[in-house]
């Protein structure tokens, strides 16, 4: 897992490849949906990368990532994160970021997956 995650860390802030950093994203939004521990390592660099691409063309590529991670066996601290980070696009966000932010939201909580 560590050299996987640190060449995934590497790629998600690729400064010449929005495919590269998605991919990095998909790859740590599917390895942190495997276990609670899991989950407690990717998210701190995942919540990094929401931060820096907010409002880039590739971020609803990532909020899709993680709808998926929020249905994996998250840690209940993470699943509290993730809700805190999407609360903001969930309200004041538009069209589909808004809908995929409510959505992941939902599902974080228990709601539909």
């Amino acid at each position: 897992m560590e050299s996987g995650f640190a060449g995934a860390e590497d790629s998600l802030f690729d400064e010449l490849s929005a495919s590269t950093r998605v991919a990095a994203f998909r790859f740590l939004s599917r390895l942190g949906a495997a276990s609670p521990d899991r989950s407690e390592k990717v998210w701190p660099i995942m919540g990094e990368a929401l931060q820096c691409y907010h409002g880039d063309p590739e971020y609803r590529d990532m909020l899709a990532c993680l709808k998926e991670f929020a249905t994996g066996a998250i840690s209940d601290d993470v699943r509290a994160a993730l809700v805190q980070r999407m609360e903001f696009d969930a309200k004041s966000g538009r069209g589909l970021t808004r809908m995929y932010s409510a959505e992941i939201i939902d599902i974080a909580k228990g709601g539909k997956k």
